[in-house]
């Protein structure tokens, strides 16, 4: 079977989007929310927010050379950062990319491919959602591009979801 269907009874963040991205379409309702792929680092931090900052660090540096005015500062700064963890970083979010683009490509949008671009603005990118767990809801999730079929958390089918999903968690 070439179907893979994805119910979201509640949160899939992260790796879960990822899988989500996989589906031929995915079901959700109001109490539904999906969230950025953008990885993380085992401390918490974005991956992302490394590569920002080095990037940040290095334009100030730059402006202040032009400008001549002293930027020790940054230099300092710059310095503290591991170019090892920043070229990781840089992998982490290059995988990112890649698989949510193949998995984009098979499924979800195998008629009209969606650009590496668009998932680095819309799941990617930090100053879209601020964070990564700010929740992409279900009509967020289709104006992104993403097969969505909702529904309405009062509809019967949506009960039964619900029901098996309270089971799963009071059982597990």
């Amino acid at each position: 079977c070439d179907d893979f269907r994805v119910i979201i009874p509640t949160q899939a963040k992260s790796a879960a989007t990822m899988v989500a991205m996989g589906a031929s379409d995915i079901l959700m309702s109001d109490t539904s929310e999906i969230g950025s792929i953008d990885p993380q680092l085992p401390n918490g931090i974005a991956a992302q927010s490394v590569i920002k900052a080095y990037v940040e660090l290095k334009k100030a540096i730059t402006e202040k050379q032009k400008k001549n005015e002293p930027y020790d500062a940054e230099l300092v700064s710059i310095s503290k950062i591991d170019p090892v963890l920043l070229r990781e970083c840089q992998k982490s979010m290059d995988l990112a990319k890649d698989i949510a683009s193949k998995l984009l490509s098979r499924k979800m949008h195998s008629r009209k491919p969606i650009s590496i671009s668009e998932i680095d603005k819309n799941f990617l990118d930090d100053s879209r959602t601020f964070s990564h767990g700010r929740l992409i809801g279900w009509q967020e999730a289709k104006k992104l591009g993403l097969k969505v079929e909702y529904v309405d958390k009062f509809d019967k089918r949506w009960e039964l979801i619900w029901e098996i999903y309270i089971r799963s968690k009071i059982a597990i």
